[in-house]
């Protein structure tokens, strides 16, 4: 951003050199002098073309290079100001030289920071072979003087070096401060697209449960309102809920049989196993049977019915599960409950 300026600065600076030489007499030297001050012009005009085209991101090592490249060529410029064309006597042209060679050196050290070296690359060749020919070559030159200036232009290569270092320290923040935003912009995207998907699921199992709370209410309507004697169980075989129907049907009311076993009212007819035996096996191999039973009543009296067993997973941790069993009760057909009445009967029951 400051080669513009300061090329506009520096080939102003010449053009008025070159009016300045052609007045004293020395218009030749002035020429080949300007024409060499403008060629540095184009080197560093080209750099900023191909630099805006390629762009920073591009290899900004060697486009350091090239930038000290074209400061060398331009401090060799001003440098000629003050070896090969200062004037022979003492005057204004020789005062303009030195003014000139310091205003372009210590005005350069602002513009040229943000790359090290940079500014020493111009202020070297531009302000070193002018103090070593004008203090210590010439027959007027003064080795005391020529010592402070070369103490001078040390103390502008280093507050040059200071002003990198305070830019530099400034761009490396920047970048961090930068590193930093993008990221905090990153991780609020992503929150906002998590809070979204965790409102969505939010709803998503708020219907879910109202779903499951709806089907609840209605399955358990249904069970009440059923003609069929319904019990449930726990995994031990005692009853948890009994229907409003098995109420009407076997006479016991729900508190009468809290944590019953149920094998307490059954008696299997027709099979070598037991309803308990029954029950277990259902539950472990998770799959739904049915089984003739007769059934006592609270009377005392017995019926015979087909028991249908519903094994429910409640809450599966591992290998491990917490189980339940809904029944449904039904009365067995005659042709089949006859038989089995005989049977106990016989059997003295």
């Amino acid at each position: 951003r400051a080669m513009p300026m300061s090329m506009a600065l520096s080939y102003a600076g010449s053009v008025l050199t070159l009016l300045l030489l052609h007045m004293s007499g020395d218009t030749t030297r002035g020429i080949y002098w300007f024409a060499f001050a403008t060629g540095v012009l184009l080197f560093r005009a080209a750099s900023i073309s191909r630099y805006n085209v390629d762009g920073a991101s591009t290899h900004p090592d060697d486009w350091a290079r090239v930038l000290m490249v074209g400061n060398f060529l331009a401090g060799i410029q001003w440098g000629l100001l003050g070896t090969v064309l200062f004037a022979a006597e003492p005057g204004y042209l020789a005062m303009y030289a030195v003014i000139a060679i310091t205003s372009f050196v210590g005005g350069a050290v602002v513009p040229f920071s943000p790359v090290r070296f940079a500014h020493t690359a111009l202020a070297v060749p531009a302000a070193i072979p002018a103090v070593i020919y004008i203090f210590f070559m010439r027959d007027d030159g003064n080795w005391l003087a020529g010592g402070i200036a070369l103490f001078l232009f040390c103390a502008i290569i280093y507050m040059a070096e200071m002003q990198y270092r305070i830019v530099r320290a400034r761009l490396i923040a920047e970048i961090e401060n930068e590193q930093f935003r993008r990221l905090a912009e990153e991780n609020t995207a992503s929150l906002g697209n998590n809070l979204q998907t965790m409102e969505h699921r939010a709803v998503v199992i708020k219907r879910a449960q109202l779903e499951a709370r709806r089907r609840a209410d209605t399955l358990s309507r249904h069970i009440e309102a059923t003609l069929l004697p319904v019990i449930e169980c726990d995994q031990q075989g005692r009853i948890i809920e009994w229907n409003h129907a098995a109420e009407q049907v076997f006479g016991y009311s729900q508190g009468e049989l809290a944590a019953t076993p149920l094998g307490s009212l059954v008696a299997a007819v027709g099979s070598s196993t037991s309803w308990d035996t029954f029950y277990e096996t259902a539950l472990k191999q998770k799959k739904a049977g049915a089984m003739n039973v007769f059934m006592r009543n609270h009377d005392g009296s017995t019926v015979a019915v087909r028991l249908y067993v519903t094994p429910i997973i409640l809450d599966k941790m591992g290998d491990k599960a917490a189980m339940r069993a809904a029944i449904i009760v039904t009365n067995l057909p005659t042709d089949v409950a006859r038989p089995q009445t005989g049977k106990m009967a016989a059997n003295g029951n």
